[in-house]
């Protein structure tokens, strides 16, 4: 029960620092006070005595600019590492994505540049047995041209993610 007294206590401290401040120093300055007039009524006062009765005051208004700029800096770092946490999270569901579709492009090259070289081996052996008939040369020219075509895509498709990986890193880096 004392426990969560304390901790209750202890959490409006942290989001009320520069009131729980306030308090502190009006508190020591009334009771500071009081013994600057019990000691006025026992003895004849000095100015030393009005000097050390008020510079408490301007230690303690320094000590609470000092609290509340440590504090803005101790939040600030926290949103800092929040930030941080937040990017490294982004990089890594960027690099996820970026491996599957590696992975993806990888067997999509397997997968169709094995047969894409099937078909230009084969294409060029029967060309060489047909190279006399002119329109049969251009029809295997145009079948290269496709077979080159298809290949060439799947390179712009790898060359296309990698950039915009780097594009998004970028973005994420700069932010």
């Amino acid at each position: 029960m004392l426990r969560s007294h304390w901790k209750r206590a202890l959490q409006w401290i942290n989001k009320y620092p520069l009131v729980f401040s306030v308090l502190g120093i009006y508190g020591y300055y009334l009771f500071t006070t009081l013994n600057f007039f019990k000691k006025s009524e026992v003895t004849h006062l000095t100015l030393l005595d009005f000097i050390l009765q008020y510079d408490s005051l301007i230690w303690m208004w320094l000590v609470v600019y000092v609290v509340s700029r440590a504090q803005a800096l101790k939040q600030k770092y926290e949103a800092d590492a929040v930030n941080k946490n937040h990017l490294l999270s982004e990089v890594e569901k960027s690099a996820v994505a970026s491996s599957v579709l590696q992975s993806v492009i990888r067997h999509l090259q397997d997968t169709i540049n094995n047969p894409l070289a099937i078909i230009s081996s084969m294409t060029e052996a029967l060309r060489k047995n047909n190279s006399s008939d002119p329109h049969v040369s251009r029809q295997f020219d145009q079948i290269e041209e496709s077979l080159h075509r298809i290949h060439n895509a799947i390179k712009d498709v790898e060359v296309y993610e990698s950039t915009q990986l780097l594009e998004q890193l970028h973005k994420q880096v700069s932010t």
